[in-house]
Formats: C-alpha cells, structure tokens, sequence
C-alpha cells in the first residue's frame, strides 16, 4: 500500500504534450488573426483603360472560369452560377449589391472575408489531406510494418505538418528580407518531405512521387475553398 500511495502521490512524469486538433486549431486562429493585423488589404491604383481593355480582360476570365461557373473581372467583380430557382434570389441580390461597390471598397470586403474565414477553410482541408496521405500509401504492409494505416494517424500526422506551416507562413509575413524568407520556404519543403520519409518510411524516389501527387490535387482542393472564401465574404458579412 505504501509504495502504491507513493506512485499515485509522486508528481507525474508524463511528459505533457498539446492534442493535435487543438495545436492545429490554435495555431490556424492565431495565424489569420496576425495575418489580418499585420497585413493590410491591396490598394488598387485606378487605371484608364480604355473599354475594349477591359472586355478582353473580362473575356480572358470568363474563358478561364468556364465550367466551373466561377469568376472574378478586373473590376473584382464575382460572376457565380448558383442555378435559377427563386430560392436563389437572396444570394444574387447579395453578389449584385457586391458588384455595384467601387473596387477598393471590394477588395477590402474580400480581405476581411477571408481572414475571418480562413481557419474554417483550413479545418476542412485537414482530412482531405489525410485522404490523400492514406490513398498514397495503401499497401505494402508487411514491407513497412511500421508504416501508419489508419486514417486518424494520417490525421494526426496532417495536423502537426499544417501547424508546422501556419508559424512558417507566420515568420514568412513578419520577417522584413526576402532571402530570410526564401530560405525559410526551403527549409519548410526540406522539412515536410523529411517529416514523410520518417514517419512512413520507403525510398526517397517514392516520397517525392507521392508529396508530388498530393500537392497537385490539394492545390485543385485549395483553389475550390479559395472561391468558396470569396463568396462567403460576400454572402456572410
């Protein structure tokens, strides 16, 4: 009984250690938050171009938003197809109010817009990275024993990375030089390719290939929630 109390009544040595949702979760709100005091919204000089300019340029952005029923015109104009029921009308309203402000007053509702938003659309690109980590490394388990299968260690590991690039993207916006900054950026890749070599293992060839795969469909993913922040700073203000 006396060695037992004196277990339970020693101080702890278990190391302490900060949970990965609320690191992530910390780490994105203080991230946009510094982003939104230290950095301020585009100033936009106006130009005189002449009305044939700006038909070309808002034909290039319509060609380029084809499809995807998404565009933005030199003016910040938002173009969305958001279908033609009545149920709709609230919403274009919005966008139409939106449209009709001077630019400047538009990229300042954009800006804020998505420094509110912006940890909600970090949160949610969380599991489709741990997703795209889990389709990647499918297999081979009996050569990689050690390799994480399930889909929340591919979460945990998701967390961790993306904390590690909100304070790198935190000291990219404060530090004043560009060679700091560049290096940093460096150092993050090197980082984050090491961190998937250590944790999963395999050759190097194959890390490249896979961080290769998920940059590119993540980047898609990234641009889809990139609009989906546009509009809800217009819909949501």
């Amino acid at each position: 009984m006396i060695e037992v109390r004196a277990l339970t009544d020693a101080p702890s040595t278990v190391p302490r250690y900060i949970r990965p949702a609320r690191l992530f979760l910390v780490l994105s709100i203080a991230l946009f938050a510094l982003l939104r005091f230290a950095s301020a919204p585009p100033t936009f000089v106006e130009r005189d171009l002449s009305q044939a300019v700006r038909d070309e340029i808002a034909k290039e952005n319509a060609d380029a938003g084809e499809g995807v029923g998404f565009s933005v015109d030199p003016d910040l104009s938002v173009h969305v197809d958001i279908g033609s029921g009545t149920w709709f009308d609230p919403a274009r309203r919005r966008i139409e109010m939106f449209n009709r402000l001077p630019r400047q007053e538009k990229a300042d509702q954009l800006f804020a817009g998505v420094m509110r938003y912006g940890p909600y659309a970090a949160f949610a690109l969380l599991p489709l990275f741990a997703l795209l980590m889990w389709l990647v490394y499918v297999g081979r388990a009996r050569r990689y024993t050690a390799r994480p299968r399930r889909y929340a260690a591919h979460l945990v590991f998701g967390a961790h990375n993306h904390a590690f690039l909100f304070v790198v993207t935190a000291l990219i916006a404060l530090l004043p030089f560009a060679t700091l900054r560049d290096a940093l950026t460096i150092w993050a890749i090197v980082y984050l390719l090491r961190s998937m070599k250590t944790v999963y293992g395999g050759r190097w060839s194959g890390v490249f290939a896979r961080a290769l795969a998920i940059l590119v469909v993540y980047s898609l993913f990234f641009a889809v929630v990139i609009s989906g922040l546009v509009v809800a700073a217009i819909m949501l203000r």
